[in-house]
């Protein structure tokens, strides 16, 4: 699974109002928001059916299980999931990126673009969504469209984790696309001097009018293999 932002873990200080303490409740709220737990997807479906979550916070809930899925490999359920977090929040730009990076993973780019506008429709600085629109754009050869994006995402204030892993791969692409254009150029202004120096070694052109003999005595041949004249013993 290719490295990509995963978002921070915003669940626990939301169930800690919401819900009385208790020894299992607790370790669900440790367990929910990291994905990268095996226990994660388990913890935030015991969440969602315990009664105890608001139902203004349920999108949350939805939105961590889908990234459990996602780092577990589940693309079908954690597509799923960030549909039902998109139908309780359709303002979650969050949702979209994600949504972006499974259509991606499926090799669906043109599906995972329209996510990625979507996100930053709503958040204009979301640096991860700029970073991933770009690395889309590159892919597809919209080279100075995927440089804009790279610029935007490194132009966000760094916020958590997540924003710097995004800005350090828009770094690393926008350096590698500079390098490019650093070799085309050169490649470029090598060959402009190549034919420079071919026409220079070449000499005259061939259609060059011979310089016409000199009259009188002194006797003069045009020699063209030479490109001159040479002067000859004038007939007696």
């Amino acid at each position: 699974m290719r490295n990509t932002a995963i978002p921070a873990a915003i669940l626990v200080a939301s169930l800690a109002l919401a819900a009385p303490s208790f020894a299992g409740m607790q370790q669900d709220l440790a367990d929910c928001p990291d994905p990268n737990r095996p226990t994660s997807a388990a913890a935030c479906t015991r969440i969602l059916v315990s009664g105890r979550l608001p139902k203004s916070q349920h999108y949350i809930a939805y939105f961590n299980r889908g990234w459990a899925y996602r780092q577990a490999g589940d693309l079908a359920r954690a597509r799923a999931d960030f549909e039902a977090t998109l139908k309780l929040n359709p303002r979650y730009a969050w949702a979209f990126y994600s949504r972006a990076l499974i259509e991606r993973d499926e090799n669906a780019p043109d599906k995972a673009i329209a996510d990625l506008e979507r996100a930053l429709e709503i958040d204009s600085k979301f640096a991860a969504a700029h970073a991933v629109m770009g690395e889309l754009l590159e892919t597809r050869g919209e080279l100075a469209r995927a440089r804009v994006h790279y610029q935007r995402s490194l132009a966000v204030p760094p916020k958590g984790i997540d924003a710097r892993s995004s800005q350090a791969r828009a770094r690393k692409r926008l350096e590698a696309l500079d390098r490019q254009v650093d070799a085309s150029a050169t490649g470029t202004q090598g060959s402009a001097n190549v034919r420079v120096l071919s026409a220079t070694e070449k000499g005259p052109a061939a259609s060059e009018a011979a310089p016409a003999p000199a009259a009188g005595p002194d006797c003069r041949r045009f020699v063209p293999a030479a490109g001159f004249t040479i002067s000859v013993d004038c007939p007696k």
